[in-house]
This record gives C-alpha cells, structure tokens and sequence, in this order.
C-alpha cells in the first residue's frame, strides 16, 4: 500500500524509491514482520498440489488444447487470457476444491524451488505443461535480470504488453520492453552484490553480527557468522534464489575481470570481517576524533563516536559521533578509547541531552506530576532511562553496562564533577538563587510588611521564582488560588516531624479517637449536614473543623497546628502501616465524618464496559448506588462485570450491542429497563496503530464507526431524555493521543480529538438544561495500551484484570449530581488530576492583511516557540455561562512585538501545492496568492465552474494551475495523481475543503453528521496518505490543516463542524511528529474568517491567507503548531495544564472519591502549571 502511488506514477528519482523501499523493508523487519513465512507444512502444501496439477496437465486431452494456443498467440499475454478460458473447465475444480489462486502457487513455486528440490523439478515440469515458453519480445526467461533506471530486478512474467518485474524488497512493478536493459553475467552478480551488501550494512545485519562479535573469538565468529546472518539476509536469498555464501563465490569468480565487482566483494568481506580497517576496530568500538582540517568537519574535533563501518575502496571509517550525522575520517584521525573513556564521553553527552529543553521539558512534566520529592525520586530513574537511551544507543552500551561502569569508578574526579552537574539538572526542582525547593512548604516568618505580617508562622507553597522582582512566587496552604510574593529572607524549611515509636504513633490514633467520639465532634458533624447539604461543600468544611479539633493534639505531639501538621501526620504513620490492624484504624480515623458521596436513583450507561477502564467506572458507579447498564460486545466481559457488581450487592444489566454496529439498540434497552437514563460515560473504543505511511483509509474509518459514529448515536439517542428532565452527566473517554498526536496514533488520536471537541459542544447546549459534559483523557495500563508493550512485558488477562484503575474517581466525580463543572478537559493518572484548558500567545505575529509584504511581514517575526509575554484563554469567553464566570488574561509583562522591515520577497518557484475545496472561498484565496508567489497549483473542488474560473484567474496573472473536480472522499488520491501527471510533483497541501453544516445538536442527523467526518476528516486522510510518501521521498513537505475554533473548544450549533475540524488538529499534531525527520512538517490553523460567505471572502482577501502562505513555505520551520488569525494578529495556542488540580492516594480504592472532591473547584486556579503538549513536540526536535 505504501508503494502504491509509485507503482502508478513518475518517478523524479528511482534511487531514492529503492532505497526507500529497502528501509520499509528494514522497517517490517524491526516489526518482527515475517517475510519468510514458509514452514514445512506449506511446503508439503505446495508439492501435493503440484503433484495434482501435473496429473491433471497430462492429460492428452489438456496438452492438445495448449499445444493450439501456442501455435495461435504471438504473445505471452495472448496465450494466458485464451489459457484461462480454454483449461477452465479442466483446472478451476482442482483450484477451486484446494481454495489456491494461480499467481499464489505460481509466487511459492518460485521461491521455493532454490531450496526444495523436488518442488524445483515440479515447477520445471509444470514449466513445460503449462508456460508459453520465452516471455515478451524481449525472449526473456522467468528468473532474467533487467534493469529500469537505476534499478534491477528479476523478471517473473509477461502480461498485456507489459513485463512484471520484481524489485528488492518485494515490490513488484510493470514495466513496458523499451524501458528495460538486459543484464549480462557481469552486471547481475555486480547487483546481486550491492544488495547483499546493502542488507548487510542495514543496522539488522550489523546489529546480528556485533552481537556475535561481541559473544565469541574470532575463530567461532568466522565459524558462525554465516548462520548468525542467515535470518536477515533470507528475503534477499530468496529473491535472488541463492544464498550468501553462492553471492560471494559467484562474485569472486569476476572479480579478476572487473574492478567494480571486485570492490564489491571488498566491501562485503569488511562487513563481514571481525575487526574493520588497519586499526582493527570493531564496530561499536568508541573513538576520539582529531586532527580533521576540513571545514565542514573540523568541528567534530575532540569529540567522541562510534565505528559504523570500514569503506576498503576509500580507506575511511564511517563514524557517528553522538548527536551528529556519520562522518567519513581517515584512520589518522582516530583513537580508540578504553572502557572508562568511553563512559566519560557517555556521561558529558547525557549531561548535554539533559540540558536541552526536550529533556528538561520531560523532567518538568514528572516534577509535576510528583506531590512531594519521595514521589519523584521513585520515579526518576525511569525517566532517566529514557532521557539517557538515545546517548547509550549512539554508543552501543546499555543503561546496566553504564551504571557498572560508575559504580566501577566512584573516585574518578572528572566522573564524579559530571555526576554532581547531572544532579542538579536532575533535581526535584532547586529555583531561584537561593535553591528553594519548587513544590514544597515553606514557613513565612520576619515578615514587616504591614500587608503580609499576619502570614508569619504560616505555610506556603513554593510555586516559582521572579528574577525580575528578587522574590519566590507562593501561596498559602489551601487557597491556591491566592498568590502573593515574599524574598528568601522570609522563608524557612518546614521541618518533617515523625513519631519516635509505633508506641508514640498508636498514643496519637487513641486520643484522636477519643475526640472524635466527644459530643464537640459530634456537633460539628450535625451542624455541617444542615449547613452543607452539597457533599462537596461538606466535605471541604469538615476539613477545617476536624483541624481546629485537632490542634491542641497536634501542639502535644509537636506538630504545626495547620493544613501542614495534619499532612505530616499522615506521613509519619507510614513507616508503621505494615502492621494491617494498625493501618487500618488510622484510615477510619482518616473517614471521620466522610459524607458518601451516592448515585441512589440514578441510572447509569458505561459503554465498553466489559473491561479495562470501562469495567471499573461501571464498578464504582454501581458500588455508590446507581443502577448500571454495562454495554459490552463480547458477552463474557459484560457478564462477568455484571456478576462482579451483583454479588457486592450492587445493581447492574447487560447490553452486548457493538457500538461500531448497533448503537441504535443500546439506549432504548436501558429506557426498557431502568425506565430512565442519567449518566453516559463513552468509554467504548478501540487502538489500530500504524506510522501514516503504511495507514490505510479503514484503519481509520473503523475506529470512526466505534469512537465517533457510535457515540453519536448513543447521545443522540439519550439527549432528548436528558433534556426533558433537566438533569444528565455526560463523561467522554478522550485521550492525550488526541490532543497532542502521538507517534502512530493519526487515527485514534482523530477519533479522541473529535470526542473532545463535541464534548465541548454538547457543553455549552446542554448547560441551560443540566446536561453537563466533560472529557477525561485518562493514563492506565489497560487492554489497549497493554498490546503496545513489547511481548514480554505484557501482563496477563488475570493481571490486568487485577489492576486498579485509579481514574475512576475523576468519572465517578463528574458523574455525580453535585458536580458543576461542564466543559472540562481533565488528564488522570494514578493519584493526580489536571485540568486542561487552551494558552494563547496573543504577541506572537502581528501585520496588516493589506500590506502587499504581509507574508515577508510575517516571516520576519515568526518566533521557534513564542514568548507567551501577553496571553489569554480563548475558551474561556465561550465557556462563561459556567460557574466562576470569565477568566481574565493575564498581565502584559513585556511590550508589543515590533513590526520588522519586510525582507527578500518570498516564492514559491518550483514548488507544486494541492489546495483542497481551491475553487471558493478561503480555497480559493489560497490557491490565488500562492499562484502569484510562483507556485503551480492543483486547485481541487466539486464545483467545476468554480474551479475552473479560479485556475482561468491565476492563469489570467501569469501563473500555473490545473482543475481536479473530485469528491475527496470517495476519491482523494486522484487530486495528488492530477499533481503528478501535470507537474511530476507534490510539495504542499492546504486543507481547505469542508462540508459544514451547522445546527443544534438536537436537530443535527447522523447522515448530517458523518458526512461532515467523512469529508473532512476522511477526505483529507485519502489526500495525505497520496502525498505522504511522494513529499518523503523528496524529503520536502508542507501540510496546513485549517480548522476552526469550534474544534478548540466547541461553539453553539457546531456539533458536527467543530468535530470534524478536531479530528484534523489530532491528525495534523501526529503528522507533525512522524515527518519531522524527513522535512515533512504539519500546522494547523484557525481563522474568524471561516464565518464569513463565500461571497464576502472572495471580494476581499481574508488576513489568514498570508499566514497560510507562510506555513507553506520552505523558510518556515514550524511545526505541531496550532494557531489562530484575528484580522492581522496570529496567536499560537498550546495546552496549559493546571498542576495542582486535585491528588488523592490511589491505594486507598473507593474512599479516594470523597477526597477528590474535596479538592474539585468549577474553575482551576492553575497557580502552578506546565505545557504537556510543548514537550511532547520539543523531544523529537
């Protein structure tokens, strides 16, 4: 699939297509894909249908009718079409009964005939039986080799004019009798041995033999390096019909008359050899680089490498120094290093990686994520693996092999001053001058400032530091929301208290239990149940009032008598928890008062409820009281789960409907049950990861069907219900694939992205009549993301089973009645909940729409990341019907952007650009200002007359275009082909085309609905998987997404366009990531000027267009960006997380529910914050 629009169309450069093919091939390889899928039993297969097929061949009658076709057809081709029709009736039984097709048995007869020798002399017969006999008018033999361009390949057939000839690896080609050469004996073995060596090279043959270089002498490495390299070099043996050992004798037996062959076998012999070139280095050994004098590889002097390969013909080692490209020195400038050099050089490059942003951006995440620096400090070293793995593999050392090495040399100075840097890049989070620890408590003291003295002997949390004002950011300990800044002089450690004994410890549970049993306790629970019927509002009071109860017990024991004290308290019972009894009575003392939070009355649907995830909302939905419908395909699960939740005498049904088939069943199955509906959570979904290169069209319309079509249909079905009785939750299953892409996830991430942005929808229609709804992206380890882990450490069924599934809590909350919260974002994992919500750098390009120098306006100023001086939330203004009204932006703290003088004109000579939807519109503008900037344009649209009037315009000004008139849905392939066959090329995409059809949700229909998808979203995917491998081949490529706001964070009457558009933001952010590499890059962008009518936007050119030109162009280094354009101002957008949001322990099963919301306010402070987004999209950068 992934060589198909090669197979159809021009070629600019058949090298680079082979050798892209031969890196699939390496590709599959690592994927444990296997090629050589014949064992014995297949081979017995083949020789007794062979058997069958000759007896049947020899039957006079058979050889009568195919000695007329010979003497008839003058071609190959005549021959098998009147074959077909004339041995019909003798063969179709015999293929028909055995269920084989001919080119089936034809391909395994070929490939197998150089190793099975009884097969060789069947084929040979059936040859003779059944074959015409020479191939074409070029009398070619089935096994010849020829070559097309700069490529070979062996010849297998003669078909309609043309010859089918196959190419290493696997790929299959037609090809007419002009185009090909005839290879002698000397050019085949010549090939035969570039690819041989091609493969032994790959990082697969070398990877085999280091490994066998590493494990023996080299008596028993030339003993067994043959069968060591047998597994890797199979696909080539069979498509050469010979094995290495044959390659290399057939080419020493020319060696002598040829030089090119003999260099060949030189360079073969070195990849085979156990040490390469005069230093006998192995490959792996590490090397110091001096002495290079040229300019552009000067600047490797002094740094350290690898030895990738030793090139005979040219005397120079390959080398790859550690973070560079392969350099090609002379021996002269290298110098092996022994074992404790070579860690050196391993810890100053990791010392480096660590000092990047990628690398600082992934510690700040987890720093984050940590409540405290023992949480971190056990998490760390995974995350050190991971930050180190890219510096170990440069150097060919596992993380073990590292650490024995430190561990063998504590008092090396230069180790020891490079361990000391890693530490302190490595660390919970020093700030500041004076090193304060971020995220921890610290106490106010000396205060003078008459504002501020009364925080003296308070605790505050350290959340950064202002170099501008000399002071640490912090708030009081339990009102995040209230920032203040005091100097280091005015804040000291919190010293952790601890218990001296378990004696000590149990003296405390005692007299706390005494004053929980006194008539003070007992009143202040009364009270608060009258005074805060809201659970959450009680559960926040009782907080407070058990501290005042507390304090007196907490001076006797010397703790501080705040919020602080009783969370120091909590860790001080640790060490003495393995005592269970023990254990358990400080957590009923933790319980005090706890008001349940209850779903009696309620009725609940959990779609894939059978297991994972969704088995534990539905267990935990079910154990507070409500009444749960667990939809699940498989019976099995759905049974279990429900018999899991009866006998903890809970309430619950099954529903087996498959919501990618039967949706429509499963919402009027709960109304006959349960008479009503309450809650959905749309948890249902499924994974099917592939990298965008070999993703097909229905990787991603079958997840469409589950995630996105089914959903749908459920909440179609249940809002009217919802609505009527003024009460519903809704929670959707979304995931961070969908708002931050991730590598091979282009269709889940879509599907998650679409459910988040109608999420956002159904927020804003559904508040007037409490119908809440929100979006959780949850972490687990889960059927789902269990099958990504390699092999052996999958869990079990049972395992996983077994697993807790702490973010049921967050659904369990949102799920609740006395949850107010609608249209939030929430990311859960393990004990720590984020709140979500869109940044905007309102300073990051401005320019007049109507400066004809607009774009040079604009890459003048484009910034790598953005400064984020002056920022807003542009989803807050939406979303102000929610408790806690507006969010204000923040301050400015810098002035605005200066507008720069305009540089060199941009064009866009030479460079081909698809626009979909070009005719109208926003198309039609873009299309219009990249054909006055040079480029030649394939202005694609479904209304002729409009495309055409569009190229007649572009035409009319000097430029070049053509019309495509296709539905990209039902055909977007043909818009990248009418590229190719009128330009040979295709650099840029703009996805312009939409169907939008806006409406309520209430009246919107489900044709309305997916046909919208289908033509954005599946559209543009057919257009993109087209494009994809003709922009990696010419390593250039420039894709712009335009979406809309309605995707960031929904917008009224715009369910099915918001959703549509949502997906693209998903997709854009996964292409983003896996084209990188190879200069394919991915934005996305946003314009008001999507409101406006084709009419208005074509009188006057909308301000988005030159920002739209500048992502196209090859200056532009942006990507993963997702931005928006206001009249001349665009802003980039990214995610900010609100940090602080709310934590609980995971252990502590079901009660952690009360605690989180306890925590939970409408509107998150965001007092302490990160951007889980930019780092993902700075760690391939």
């Amino acid at each position: 699939f992934w060589l198909k629009p090669f197979k159809l169309k021009i070629f600019r450069d058949p090298k680079l297509f082979f050798q892209g093919a031969a890196k699939l091939l390496f590709l599959c390889a690592k994927m444990d894909f296997d090629f050589d899928d014949m064992d014995g039993d297949d081979k017995d297969k083949v020789r007794d249908f062979n058997a069958k097929w000759i007896e049947v061949l020899e039957k006079p009658e058979v050889q009568k009718e195919v000695k007329a076709l010979r003497e008839q057809c003058e071609t190959n081709a005549q021959f098998e079409a009147k074959r077909a029709v004339k041995l019909g009736p003798y063969l179709d039984p015999l293929f028909q009964e055995s269920y084989i097709e001919l080119e089936w048995i034809e391909n395994q007869n070929w490939a197998l005939k150089a190793e099975d020798e009884e097969i060789a002399a069947q084929f040979k017969k059936i040859s003779e039986l059944f074959y015409m006999g020479k191939l074409g008018p070029l009398e070619l033999d089935k096994g010849d080799y020829v070559q097309s361009g700069d490529s070979a390949g062996v010849v297998l057939a003669f078909r309609a004019g043309s010859y089918s000839v196959r190419f290493f690896p696997e790929s299959m080609r037609k090809l007419e009798p002009s185009s090909l050469k005839v290879l002698d004996k000397q050019e085949r073995v010549f090939h035969i041995l570039d690819t041989a060596l091609m493969v032994l090279c790959s990082p697969e043959g070398q990877g085999a033999l280091d490994e066998l270089r590493q494990s023996s002498k080299k008596e028993e490495f030339e003993e067994k390096k043959m069968d060591k390299i047998q597994k890797v070099m199979a696909p080539l043996c069979k498509h050469h019909g010979m094995e290495l050992p044959a390659m290399m004798e057939a080419g020493k037996a020319l060696a002598d008359g040829s030089t090119k062959v003999a260099a060949k076998c030189s360079e073969i012999d070195a990849a085979l050899a156990y040490t390469l070139g005069p230093l006998e280095l192995a490959r792996g050994d590490c090397v110091e680089i001096s002495g290079v004098e040229s300019e552009e590889g000067k600047h490797l002097n002094g740094k350290s490498g690898i030895v990738w390969a030793w090139f005979a013909d040219k005397g120079v080692y390959e080398v790859r120094p550690a973070g560079e490209q392969p350099a090609y020195l002379a021996p002269g400038s290298l110098r092996k290093l022994d074992d404790l050099e070579k860690t050196k050089a391993i810890q100053s490059y990791i010392m480096n990686v660590l000092s990047s942003p990628a690398a600082q951006g992934a510690l700040e995440v987890l720093r984050a994520k940590c409540p405290n620096m023992m949480a971190y400090s056990k998490k760390l070293p995974e995350t050190m693996k991971q930050v180190s793995a890219p510096a170990l593999e440069s150097f060919g050392v596992d993380y073990e092999w590292y650490n024995k090495m430190l561990e063998s040399h504590p008092k090396d100075r230069e180790l020891r001053s490079m361990a000391k840097r890693i530490d302190t890049l490595t660390s919970f989070g020093k700030i500041g001058p004076w090193g304060l620890e971020k995220g921890a408590f610290y106490e106010a003291y000396d205060i003078k400032d008459s504002e501020k003295k009364g925080m003296n002997g308070t605790a505050v949390l350290i959340l950064s530091w202002d170099e501008g004002k000399g002071a640490y950011d912090v708030s009081p300990v339990g009102k995040t929301a209230d920032t203040t800044q005091l100097p280091a002089d005015n804040l000291r450690p919190i010293a952790d208290k601890t218990f001296a004994s378990k004696d000590e410890a149990a003296k405390f549970q005692k007299e706390l239990q005494e004053i929980y049993d006194s008539s003070a306790a007992k009143d202040i629970l009364a009270r608060l149940k009258t005074d805060k019927p809201d659970v959450r509002e009680y559960l926040v009071a009782l907080k407070l009032a058990l501290l005042d109860l507390q304090k007196p017990l907490l001076k006797k024991f010397g703790f501080r008598e705040d919020l602080v004290g009783m969370n120091h308290v909590q860790r001080a019972m640790a060490p003495f928890e393995a005592d269970a009894e023990f254990a358990k009575r400080f957590q009923e003392l933790e319980r005090f008062g706890t008001q349940e939070m209850r779903f009696d009355g309620r009725v609940a649907l959990v779609t894939g409820g059978g297991r994972g995830l969704g088995r534990a909302y539905a267990k935990i939905l079910a154990a507070r009281g409500a009444k749960v419908v667990v939809n699940n395909r498989t019976r099995e699960r759905a049974d279990q789960v429900v018999a899991e939740i009866t006998a903890l005498g809970g309430t619950a049904v099954p529903e087996y409907s498959d919501v990618a088939k039967t949706p429509d069943a499963i919402v009027p199955f709960v109304l006959e049950t349960y008479g009503k509906i309450d809650i959905v959570v749309a948890n249902a979904g499924g994974l099917d990861d592939h990298r965008f290169e070999i993703m097909k069209t229905e990787y991603f319309t079958s997840l469409l069907q589950t995630h996105v079509f089914g959903h749908f249909k459920v909440l179609k079905a249940a809002w009217p219900h919802l609505v009527q009785q003024k009460y519903g939750r809704l929670v959707l299953i979304s995931s961070e694939s969908g708002l931050h892409g991730n590598w091979g996830q282009s269709n889940y991430g879509a599907c998650k992205m679409a459910m988040a942005s109608f999420g956002q929808t159904l927020a804003i229609e559904g508040f007037k009549d409490g119908v809440l709804s929100n979006i959780v992206c949850p972490v687990g380890l889960t059927r789902l993301t269990n099958d990504l882990r390699p092999i052996p450490l999958r869990a079990s069924d049972w395992e996983l089973t077994a697993v807790a599934q702490p973010t049921d809590k967050v659904v369990a909350f949102l799920a609740h009645e006395s949850c107010k919260t609608t249209a939030g974002i929430f990311r859960a994992e393990e004990g720590h909940i984020q709140s979500l919500r869109w940044q905007s750098d309102d300073q990051f390009v401005s320019f007049e729409g109507s400066n004809p120098n607009a774009l040079e306006v604009i890459a003048a100023q484009w910034p790598a990341w953005g400064e984020w001086k002056k920022v807003s939330y542009p989803g807050a203004e939406l979303h102000s019907y929610r408790p806690g009204g507006k969010v204000a932006a923040e301050p400015v703290t810098g002035g605005s952007k200066a507008n720069p003088k305009a540089g060199d004109k941009l064009r866009f000579n030479e460079r081909v650009a698809v626009v979909t939807g070009g005719g109208h519109g926003l198309g039609r503008s873009v299309s219009v200002y990249l054909a006055s900037r040079g480029a030649k344009i394939v202005v694609n649209d479904t209304d002729k007359q409009k495309a055409d009037k569009t190229v007649a315009d572009i035409k009319a000004q000097g430029g070049e275009a053509v019309a495509e008139y296709s539905d990209i849905y039902a055909a977007g392939e043909a818009v990248v082909e009418a590229a190719l066959s009128s330009f040979d090329q295709i650099d840029v995409v703009v996805a312009c085309a939409t169907r939008r059809q806006d409406a309520p949700f209430e009246s919107t229909t489900f044709e309305q609905f997916s046909d919208s998808i289908n033509s954005d979203l599946v559209g543009h995917v057919k257009v993109l998987q087209a494009a994809w491998p003709q922009m990696f081949m010419g390593r250039f490529g420039r894709i712009v997404l335009v979406t809309s706001e309605s995707a960031y964070h929904g917008a009224t009457g715009q369910f099915t366009y918001g959703a549509a558009k949502g997906s693209l933001v998903a997709v854009g952010q996964t292409l983003a990531m896996e084209g990188y590499k190879y200069n394919l890059l991915t934005n996305c962008i946003a314009t008001v000027d999507d409101k406006m009518s084709d009419e208005e936007l074509e009188a006057k050119q909308p301000s988005v267009v030159p920002a739209i030109a500048y992502l196209c162009h090859e200056s532009c280094k942006a990507t993963a960006g997702i931005f928006r354009v206001s009249g001349g101002k665009v802003s980039s957008l990214r995610w900010q997380s609100d940090e602080a949001f709310a934590d609980f322990d995971p252990e502590t099963g079901d009660a952690a529910l009360e605690s989180v919301a306890a925590q939970w306010t409408d509107v998150a402070s965001f007092a302490k914050v990160s951007y889980p987004g930019q780092w993902v999209h700075m760690s391939y950068r």
